[in-house]
């Protein structure tokens, strides 16, 4: 599957990078008739916009026809705010950030973190645990890893407005 990703992949990136886009990544899930390509857009500065998945979407149908035997469906989207993290280069671009970590355990076992990471190479990440601890983790051990979105510090309970207790708009009269 990963070779059929990989010639996927090389077909795409020239088409959305002619559009000014860049190629995130590409999936292809689903089996039978509900198969599903999936690819991801962003832009190096910017915000991709629906104009340009649109564009994109139009640009990549007849190219991918021929790329993926079967029915299929063709999704084009962003990465969004909770991007997926496969590749070394979405790790790469990800330092600095919190990620969660799905990965196994060199005797097998099951973990799961949330940290920022800290370093990446091609072959493992580096991520700061809440403890304060540094730990190094394999790419090849990682099962699943994405970006987490903060929004910020919630309110303190009993702090904030209630609902529906916000200014009241004043009254005009008309003149």
């Amino acid at each position: 599957m990963s070779a059929d990703l990989d010639k996927i992949r090389s077909a795409v990136e020239p088409v959305v990078r002619d559009l000014g886009l860049v190629l995130y990544d590409v999936e292809l899930s689903g089996n039978g008739r509900a198969r599903v390509l999936r690819v991801l857009l962003q832009r190096d500065a910017g915000v991709i916009d629906i104009d340009d998945l649109t564009a994109a979407t139009r640009a990549l149908d007849g190219v991918v026809d021929d790329l993926v035997p079967g029915a299929f469906s063709l999704e084009v989207s962003s990465p969004g705010l909770e991007r997926p993290l496969r590749r070394p280069e979405h790790f790469a671009g990800a330092r600095g950030v919190a990620i969660s970590v799905k990965y196994r355990e060199s005797d097998g076992t099951g973990k799961r973190v949330r940290a920022q990471l800290i370093d990446a190479t091609d072959s493992s990440i580096e991520v700061l645990l809440d403890s304060g601890e540094r730990t190094r983790i394999d790419i090849s051990a990682i099962t699943a890893a994405h970006t987490v979105f903060e929004w910020g510090p919630a309110p303190r309970p009993g702090k904030g407005p209630k609902p529906g207790s916000g200014p009241r708009p004043k009254e005009t009269t008309p003149s």
